[in-house]
């Protein structure tokens, strides 16, 4: 489990939007000039890195064959 946002290491709906309720602001920040181009990319970088980490520990995890089984779970509810 990452960030506790997690049921038993998957990615639920709810990791999804803290995910993107979190780059949502920060994308608004940016537009007002609350932060700078420097930030907005690194966070951004941080948050595809997390994202790839989870997927790929997913795929160990459970014995996926491809990193993208969790995101199609969550799709397709399989």
């Amino acid at each position: 489990m990452l960030f506790g946002s997690t049921t038993n290491g998957r990615f639920t709906g709810s990791t999804w939007a803290s995910v993107f309720y979190g780059w949502g602001n920060l994308i608004y920040m940016y537009c007002l000039n609350s932060i700078s181009k420097e930030f907005f990319l690194a966070a951004t970088a941080g948050l595809f890195i997390w994202i790839g980490f989870a997927l790929w520990r997913d795929t160990k995890v459970y014995g996926y064959s491809s990193p993208l089984t969790s995101i199609k779970e969550l799709i397709f509810g399989l």
